[in-house]
């Protein structure tokens, strides 16, 4: 008879889903099939669990802000960044000389893991066909396609994923100071040809943002360091009629 200890237990109910099935009386809950996940001896939350057949990646050297365990045994992902995150990598050389591999590994994942990523490494310059044979794979198994160019990039999107593995959306987005000037140059600089030098200058000359939405162009050539199209650029924008993409403009 074999004994299972109470870290094993919590450890392998980590990547276990669960069905809800009903009778005459009440719900129950039973598990699902499980899944061949592991985590290492030490179990720390801390670190991306990796499969061993990733070991000769050259990628792994890359990944350096987050640790890395190797799985004690071959697991349905690549890099398993959480319970509800896991990533198989791919390159394009590799499909192209075993278009089947991805398949394989593909199909066991789709019961597993909320957000599933298919990280593809374009090592090839004839890609294209092979890039959309991926894509639709992926789309058909709701997985999401990342593409990068390197082992480094590629390293970046694994350790990004596990370094904002309990952080909200809002930590992603960007921060506006509140005082007046951040703001009107948040504003202001939406505006590809704008700049934060254009934006202090027109606040020199004029007092508030409303006082700049009414300026003409000949009024705009006043401000030092604004040129002709970038003038012109600013006096359409502030006087042309702003239409919703799903809306068309009704022509009086």
């Amino acid at each position: 008879m074999t004994t299972t200890t109470n870290f094993e237990k919590v450890v392998t109910s980590r990547y276990v889903s669960t069905e809800v099935t009903s009778d005459s009386n009440a719900q129950q809950q039973r598990p699902a099939k499980r899944a061949n996940v592991t985590v290492s001896a030490s179990g720390n939350a801390k670190a991306v669990l990796v499969n061993a057949r990733q070991r000769p990646n050259p990628m792994l050297k890359s990944i350096r802000k987050v640790p890395l365990e190797f799985a004690k045994e071959d697991c349905i992902a690549d890099f398993v960044v959480s319970e509800s995150v896991g990533i198989l990598f791919l390159s394009v050389t590799y499909h192209k000389v075993n278009p089947d591999y991805i398949y394989s590994r593909v199909d066991p994942m789709r019961r597993f893991f909320k957000l599933r990523v298919l990280l593809v490494l374009v090592d090839d310059k004839d890609c294209e066909a092979a890039l959309l044979r991926i894509q639709g794979l992926a789309t058909t198994n709701n997985f999401t396609v990342i593409l990068c160019w390197s082992a480094d990039e590629a390293a970046r999107y694994v350790e990004t994923y596990k370094l904002y593995e309990n952080k909200s959306s809002e930590s992603l987005e960007e921060r506006v100071k509140n005082d007046y000037l951040s703001r009107v140059t948040d504003v202001l600089t939406e505006m590809r040809a704008v700049n934060k030098t254009d934006v202090k200058t027109l606040l020199r000359n004029y007092d508030t943002l409303a006082d700049v939405f009414t300026l003409s162009c000949e009024e705009l050539t006043r401000c030092a360091g604004l040129g002709h199209r970038k003038i012109l650029l600013m006096h359409n924008c502030f006087n042309n009629e702003i239409y919703s993409s799903t809306t068309p403009a009704v022509e009086e």
